[in-house]
């Protein structure tokens, strides 16, 4: 079976279900929920493309991508000034203040220059990880 998961969190946590895949013929998949209903999203979206947009974050658990209707889970003038012309997407981070999850859209740029911070900053935070859990070093 293949497994198929939304996010490095989705991957761990998420609540597998059976599904049958029809891009490559009849090919049954082990698929997280999230997972599905993003490729159910983005078939409405490709329905619908003015109405729908993709947004992919990054954040503290990993990257992610959701997909909001225009005007009634994000503001048509936030999409205007945000919108990436080259993939028609959205770029955005999120982050946890007191629990609670808060996110911002950022110019792609941004949002680029962020994710090769982050990359490079995950061999370092894999050791102290590592170094927390066994006291020792990854060496």
């Amino acid at each position: 079976y293949m497994k198929l998961f939304a996010d490095q969190e989705d991957e761990h946590y998420g609540e597998y279900i059976t599904a049958e895949l029809n891009k490559t013929g009849r090919e049954i998949a082990q698929v997280t929920k999230k997972w599905f209903r993003i490729q159910k999203l983005k078939e409405q979206m490709q329905a619908e493309p003015h109405e729908w947009i993709q947004i992919n974050f990054l954040g503290p658990h990993g990257d992610r991508i959701e997909i909001l209707k225009i005007g009634r889970d994000i503001e048509a003038a936030t999409v205007a000034e945000f919108k990436d012309s080259a993939s028609g997407q959205l770029y955005g981070m999120y982050s946890f203040k007191a629990g609670k999850e808060e996110h911002n859209i950022v110019a792609k740029r941004l949002w680029d220059y962020m994710k090769e911070k982050l990359a490079k900053m995950q061999p370092f935070i894999d050791a102290e990880v590592h170094r927390a859990i066994y006291g020792e070093d990854d060496t």
